[in-house]
C-alpha cells in the first residue's frame, strides 16, 4: 500500500493559470444595479437596474448599450457598467388638445410633482395618488410656462406648492387649491396673467414674495385672517385688483407689495400695522384714501409715491419717520399735518403735490429737509412753527401761488432755492409777504426788509381753521372757540340739518380761546359752525 499527498489549487473562474476577469458598476444616483463582481473568462453576468422610488430605469450605459433590464453579458473581459434613471412620468387626460405628461418623485412614502410637459392644454385634474401613494406638494417650477393650462384642480392632500410652480401661465383663469395647503412658495402664481379670482386656504399663514406678481386680471382675493406676514411684491402690478383687506395679524407692509395696483380704490390696514415699506402703494393710482392706524410709526420711501387720486390723509400721531418721496405726485392731496412725533422727514416727502393747499407742520419739528414741498402749485401760505430752525435747499422751490409764509420763531437758516424758482426767475408780479412776530422781527431784517423775497411784515393771520368744542355742563352747553386771528371776525352759525344755516352769534378773535356758555336748546338736535364774518 502506498500513501501520496497532493496539493490543489482552485482558481475562481477556473483554467487559463488563474486568470479571472471583474464586472464593475459605475457610480449611480436614484437607483442601483445588482450582478458586479468577479468571473472567470466566458462567464455569463447577469445585471438588473433597481431604480429608487418615483423614478424609472432608461437605459445601460458604458460597456452595455440597450435598455434590456435584466441584462447578460458574457464576460471575455474587464467591464464597466453603468445605468441611467429619469423621473417616474404618468400621462394624464386634459380637456384640451395634448394631454399632461407629469414627472414625479416620491420621499418618504408622499409624491412630489416635479415636471409637466409645457404643451399641454385645457383643464388638468392632479390625480390624488400616484404608485399607491398620496400626492402632497407641487413642486418648485413644475408648471412653469405651461401657457395653453386653463385650470387646475389640485386635490385634497396637497399641503404646499413650490417656488415659481405656476409661473407665466399666461392663459390660466382659475385654480383650484384645497384647504390643506398650508404654504406656496415665492413666484407660485407670477404673471399668470388670466388669473381673476383666488381663494387663499385658511391655514397659509404668510403671503409669499411676487406670490401674484403681474396677475393683471386678479380681482379679487380674500387674505385669511391668520396670514402674518405679506411679502415684496405679492401683488406687484395686479392692476384690477380694487379691494384688500389685511389681517390684524400683520405687523409690516414689505416693499412694493402693492406697487403698480393702478385699481386699488379701498385697502384697510390692520389696526397692529406698524411700518409700511418702501414703495408698498408706488403707483396706486385709483386709491382716493387710506386709514392709517395709530401705532404706525415708519412709511417708507415712496411708500404712496404716484398715488395721484388720493384727496384726503390722517397721519396718526405714532408716526416717527417719513420716507423720501413717501407722498410724491399725490397730485390730488388737498390737505396733510405732520405730526410733532416725525422726527425724519424725508426729502421731497411731499413734492409736486399739485392741490396741496392746506399744510400743518406741528410744533416740535426743527427741521424740513431738502425740496419737501417743491412744485406744490396750488399752496398759498404755510406756516412755518417756532421749533423750526432750519429749512433745506428747495423746500418750497417753485411753490408759484405760495405768497405768505407766517413764521412763528425767529429766523431759521435757510438753504438753496428754499423758497426760489426753477433757473433763478421770479415769475413777474408776485408779492411774496413773510409774517413774524414782534420779538422776533430783527432776525428777519426789520420790517419791510426783504427775506428770501418776502417782504418783512408783523402779525401774520393764522393758517389754522377755527376750532369749535361743544360740552356739557349742568347749566346747558359749554362753546369754546380757538385758533382764532387776532382782530378778525368770525360767525357762528346753527342748523338742524348741516344744509341750511342761520346766524347764532357773531365774535372778534382773540389770544387764546373764546368761551361762553347758553341754556340747553328744547328743539331737537342742533349743529354749529364756525366761519370767517363774510365767507
Amino acid at each position: 500500500m502506498a500513501w501520496f499527498s497532493f496539493e490543489i489549487e482552485i482558481e475562481i473562474g477556473g483554467g487559463g493559470g488563474g486568470e479571472s476577469h471583474t464586472l464593475e458598476i459605475a457610480a449611480l444616483s436614484n437607483g442601483t444595479v445588482s450582478g458586479g463582481g468577479t468571473y472567470r473568462p466566458g462567464a455569463t453576468a447577469t445585471l438588473e437596474a433597481l431604480p429608487d422610488p418615483g423614478y424609472v430605469f432608461t437605459g445601460w450605459s458604458g460597456d452595455a448599450s440597450g435598455n434590456d433590464n435584466p441584462l447578460t453579458i458574457v464576460m471575455d473581459g474587464d467591464r464597466t457598467v453603468g445605468a441611467t434613471f429619469a423621473r417616474a412620468e404618468i400621462v394624464v387626460e386634459t380637456t384640451g388638445d395634448v394631454n399632461a405628461t407629469l414627472t414625479y418623485s416620491i420621499t418618504g412614502g408622499q409624491v412630489t410633482i416635479q415636471d409637466c410637459n409645457q404643451t399641454v392644454s385645457g383643464v388638468l385634474v392632479i390625480p390624488a395618488t400616484l404608485e399607491g401613494l398620496p400626492v402632497t406638494s407641487i413642486g418648485d417650477n413644475a408648471f412653469w410656462g405651461c401657457n395653453q393650462l386653463v385650470r387646475v384642480d389640485i386635490p385634497g392632500g396637497v399641503t404646499s406648492l413650490g417656488e415659481e410652480a405656476f409661473r407665466s401661465c399666461s392663459r390660466l383663469t382659475y385654480v383650484r387649491i384645497p384647504d390643506s395647503v398650508t404654504s406656496m412658495g415665492a413666484g407660485a402664481f407670477w404673471d399668470c396673467r388670466e388669473l381673476s379670482r383666488f381663494n387663499i386656504p385658511a391655514r397659509v399663514t404668510s403671503i409669499a414674495q411676487f406670490l401674484f406678481n403681474g396677475c393683471s386680471s386678479l380681482t379679487s382675493v380674500t387674505i385669511p385672517d391668520g396670514v402674518n406676514l405679506i411679502g415684496t411684491l405679492a401683488f406687484g402690478g395686479c392692476i384690477n385688483l380694487t379691494r384688500v383687506v389685511v389681517p390684524e395679524g400683520v405687523t409690516l407692509i414689505e416693499d412694493s407689495v402693492f406697487a403698480g395696483c393702478s385699481g386699488l380704490t379701498t385697502v384697510s390696514l390692520g389696526q397692529n400695522v406698524t411700518s409700511i415699506g418702501q414703495r408698498a402703494f408706488y403707483q396706486c393710482s385709483g386709491l382716493i384714501s387710506i386709514d392709517l392706524p395709530e401705532g404706525l410709526t415708519t412709511i417708507g420711501s415712496g411708500a404712496f409715491d404716484f398715488c395721484i387720486s388720493m384727496e384726503s390723509l390722517t397721519i396718526p400721531a405714532s408716526v416717527t419717520s417719513i420716507g423720501s418721496s413717501a407722498f410724491y405726485n399725490c397730485r390730488s392731496l388737498v390737505s396733510v399735518t405732520i405730526p410733532a412725533t416725525v422726527s425724519s422727514l424725508g426729502d421731497q416727502a411731499f413734492a409736486r403735490c399739485n392741490a396741496l393747499t392746506d399744510v400743518h407742520i406741528s410744533e416740535g419739528i426743527t427741521s424740513l429737509g431738502s425740496r419737501i414741498f417743491y412744485g406744490c402749485l396750488a399752496l398759498e401760505r404755510v406756516d412755518i412753527p417756532e421749533s423750526i430752525t432750519s429749512l433745506g435747499d428747495g423746500v418750497f422751490q417753485d411753490c408759484v401761488a405760495l405768497t405768505v409764509v407766517n413764521l412763528l420763531g425767529s429766523a431759521p437758516s435757510v438753504g438753496q432755492f428754499t423758497f426760489g424758482f426753477w433757473g433763478g426767475q421770479t415769475p413777474p408780479g408776485l408779492e411774496r409777504s413773510a409774517f413774524v412776530q414782534p420779538q422776533h422781527v430783527d432776525s428777519f431784517g426789520g420790517t419791510g426788509a426783504d427775506w428770501n423775497g418776502f417782504t418783512v411784515g408783523i402779525s401774520a393771520p393764522s393758517l389754522t381753521p377755527p376750532q369749535l368744542a361743544i360740552s356739557s355742563s349742568p347749566t346747558g352747553l359749554v362753546f369754546e372757540v380757538s385758533s382764532l386771528t387776532v382782530g378778525q371776525a368770525y360767525d357762528i352759525e346753527t342748523s338742524s340739518d348741516l344744509e341750511s344755516w342761520a346766524p347764532f352769534r357773531s365774535i372778534e378773535g382773540k389770544e387764546g380761546a373764546y368761551s361762553f356758555n347758553i341754556a340747553r336748546p328744547a328743539a331737537a338736535k342742533r349743529f354749529y359752525r364756525v366761519i370767517e364774518a363774510g365767507r
